[in-house]
């Protein structure tokens, strides 16, 4: 990352903290929104040429159970706001669609910062509590089963937080039906499997109950 775009992100980051976020790491500015879920807004850079540089918000939810029954049973190490549950773009744009959000060579606009932290701030309750509908999580990575990529894995820990239980044969029928239409998914048999035999996942469910 080049230098004028660490220091566009730690002046937006000063500004963001000052609303009353908590900082992950430059960039990443999150609030908790109840005992399952944070919501997160992620400031990504562009730089064009050394000229300048774009600044695109997104608006993220971490649903922290589901992510961590996703990383029980894909044998990945888990990480508080690693990996987004969803994950919303919104591209900025001025009243003549341009320039909105470009901070040119090496001047970074205070007035320019102020607006856009407004904007992003302001923006963040209405976009966060839209992605933190588990029903429509739930929608969402059923309706993208068959493009795989860990989609079909989302969905079944959805499913098993949703029900507290690994008794999902209603719902492996229909997923073997999706299934059958796109043969070059990978199965997921394996990544139940280890569900079974997960002693956190047992865990995990029981501190739900208690």
């Amino acid at each position: 990352m080049k230098e004028f775009s660490k220091y566009i992100l730690d002046e937006f980051g000063r500004l963001i903290v000052a609303k009353g976020f908590m900082r992950k790491r430059r960039g990443l500015f999150f609030r908790r929104l109840n005992d399952e879920m944070t919501a997160a807004l992620s400031l990504q850079t562009r730089s064009y040429g050394g000229s300048y540089v774009d600044i695109t918000p997104y608006y993220q939810v971490y649903w922290e159970p589901v992510e961590q029954i996703f990383c029980l049973g894909t044998g990945r190490q888990y990480r508080y706001l690693d990996q987004p549950t969803l994950s919303q773009i919104r591209i900025v744009v001025s009243e003549n669609g341009l320039g909105a959000s470009l901070f040119w060579k090496e001047v970074a606009e205070p007035a320019k910062l102020e607006g856009l932290v407004e904007k992003f701030c302001s923006d963040f309750e209405r976009e966060t509590a839209a992605l933190a509908d588990p029903a429509k999580i739930l929608e969402f990575f059923c309706s993208e089963l068959k493009y795989g990529g860990g989609r079909l894995e989302q969905y079944l820990s959805v499913l098993v937080w949703k029900k507290r239980s690994l008794s999902l044969d209603n719902e492996l029928v229909e997923v073997d039906k999706e299934l059958k239409t796109r043969p070059n998914v990978i199965a997921f048999p394996g990544f139940l499997q280890k569900l079974r035999e997960s002693s956190e996942l047992t865990s995990l469910l029981k501190r739900a109950y208690d």
